[in-house]
């Protein structure tokens, strides 16, 4: 018990010191500094608002955008709901498009991703209606917003490419697909590259 205790507290005299190595007595705040004697705290001026410490600022910044990226994902559903009720009614490509164009407005890489994948691949659609351009165009921006290190846009990416003829560019696209893609897709991923290169 006693080879315990002092190496519970040669643990501790270590993290003291990496955590104050290297430091000087302004870079550490004085509540924080060994061996001193605590600043007396200042009573609050009157009529000044407490300040919310930063992790309660935190939190509620994560709150307000957790709100906020759930609104705007709402937003996009009832969007992608709209698009594809159209594209299975008599609507044509071209009443369909501005539809398209706010959900890649939105930025969301990943919804955007996804509403390119639906276009090339929901079924009871009529291939006439599939929107290549505007899937191309949705799976180029949500490539560039991930600077190309998402495989799973990749292989979207690849996808419509492929689909607008752009055969050479679809199997370079899917190969970097294949190469960054986790061991549970790159089967599917190589099956894609081999029907590419066909």
């Amino acid at each position: 018990m006693k080879f315990s205790a002092n190496r519970s507290t040669l643990t501790i005299i270590l993290i003291t010191s990496i955590l104050f190595v290297g430091c000087s007595e302004k870079q550490i705040p004085a509540e924080n500094r060994p061996s001193e004697e605590k600043p007396a705290a200042k009573a609050p001026a009157e009529n000044v608002p407490a300040r919310a410490e930063p992790a309660e600022l935190v939190l509620k910044a994560d709150a307000k955008g957790k709100d906020e990226r759930k609104e705007a994902d709402g937003e996009l559903k009832k969007l992608f709901d709209e698009y594809f009720a159209a594209v299975s009614s008599s609507a044509t490509i071209e009443q369909t498009r501005p539809i398209a164009e706010k959900v890649i407005e939105s930025n969301n890489h990943m919804m955007i991703s996804q509403f390119a994948w639906d276009i090339m691949t929901k079924k009871n659609i009529d291939d006439a209606k599939r929107d290549y351009e505007i899937a191309i165009k949705a799976a180029a921006i949500a490539n560039t917003i991930t600077k190309g290190k998402d495989s799973g846009i990749l292989d979207t990416y690849a996808m419509a490419l492929y689909k607008t003829g752009k055969i050479e560019e679809a199997i370079a696209t899917q190969q970097k697909a294949f190469d960054l893609a986790p061991g549970c897709k790159r089967s599917e991923y190589k099956t894609r590259l081999e029907i590419y290169k066909k």
